[in-house]
């Protein structure tokens, strides 16, 4: 009896030691699980924000051609220097509109968009760019002649997405071709109609941007 109790205060001891060994496994198996959740919240978040950010793309060009920003590029007069129709926010009632490109302004405002479940995205539209040499086309608006020339119409679209403070960038080219059928009359050329093609993305353009790249009056840069 008296050997058990002189061991008392050693059994205690080892008892305090085991339990101290086993809060410092739980809690390194704690802070593990933790880490894979916060790893599994990050790239969740980074997928979201990938798929927003094309999603934006996507209205980049549903925008083109809903709000027909094409159409001015194929009608304008050739002395214009504004001629680019941009998508621009409008307000509730009337969510999107259109404004002319500022003269020398290579790019439009980006546009925003809520996407709903906390995640946003952002779409710029370049101005458009004459693609004539990838396809033979004749430039539009040009000097006319008698017939029928056509145009290439493609614009750059650089597309933001964000969620929970995890954003991704991308890049695609959208491309649309019009057809001009041209008149004379009283010895004056003049445009009898206009076909407009729908705007698509142009295959194999889509690309991933550097998150923080890209400048305000080149979005497009680090792409």
């Amino acid at each position: 009896m008296k050997r058990l109790r002189a061991q008392d205060g050693f059994a205690v001891a080892i008892a305090i030691w085991l339990l101290l060994l086993g809060l410092l496994f739980g809690g390194l198996a704690m802070s593990q699980a933790l880490l894979g959740l916060h790893k599994a919240n990050a790239s969740w978040n980074s997928t979201r924000a990938h798929a927003a950010a094309e999603a934006g793309a996507r209205m980049a060009v549903y925008a083109i051609n809903t709000l027909g920003l094409n159409g001015a590029s194929v009608t304008h007069p050739p002395s214009a220097l504004d001629w680019t129709q941009c998508a621009a926010k409008a307000d509730a009632t009337a969510p999107m509109t259109t404004v002319s490109v500022g003269i020398g302004k290579a790019w439009c405002d980006p546009v925003p968009i809520d996407l709903g479940g906390g995640a946003t995205a952002t779409y710029s539209l370049s101005s458009v760019i004459n693609c004539n040499a990838e396809v033979g086309y004749n430039p539009l608006p040009a000097v006319l002649s008698l017939g029928t020339i056509q145009d290439c119409l493609k614009r750059k679209i650089v597309a933001t997405g964000t969620v929970d403070g995890v954003t991704r960038r991308v890049y695609e080219e959208a491309r649309a071709a019009a057809t001009a059928n041209v008149v004379g009359a009283l010895g004056i050329n003049l445009i009898g109609g206009v076909t407009l093609q729908l705007a698509r993305p142009v295959p194999g353009t889509l690309r991933e941007c550097i998150p923080n790249g890209g400048t305000s009056a080149d979005p497009s840069s680090s792409c």
